[in-house]
């Protein structure tokens, strides 16, 4: 099975086999906590409209060098790359965005 459905109250999403592992290798986190961790950043994340200045201009730049992920959000100082519902990937964030990462 390449991806595995997650099912909340308000929404759905995917997480590939491949976010798994990257959620792994660079967040050092397990599949329940990753799973929580990516529904939260769907639901309550900054999306890249929501970016301004500095952050606006990195988001730009990984928006266009991730042409096919359509719904980019950071959460928790995490990026996170979706296909609509489905997670792809998750990268950290630079530690010069930390302070504009703050949550909601």
């Amino acid at each position: 099975m390449d991806a595995v459905n997650q099912q909340s109250e308000t929404s759905i999403i995917e997480i590939t086999n491949h976010a798994f592992e990257k959620g792994k290798e660079r967040l050092n986190l397990k599949r329940e906590p990753f799973t929580k961790m990516a529904m939260e950043a769907y639901q309550n994340g900054k999306t890249h409209a929501e970016c301004k200045g500095r952050l606006k201009r990195y988001a730009d730049t990984l928006w266009f060098r991730y042409k096919t992920c359509n719904n980019l959000r950071f959460y928790n100082q995490v990026i996170f790359f979706f296909i609509d519902h489905k997670l792809i990937t998750v990268y950290q964030c630079p530690r010069e965005f930390h302070n504009h990462l703050k949550l909601k």
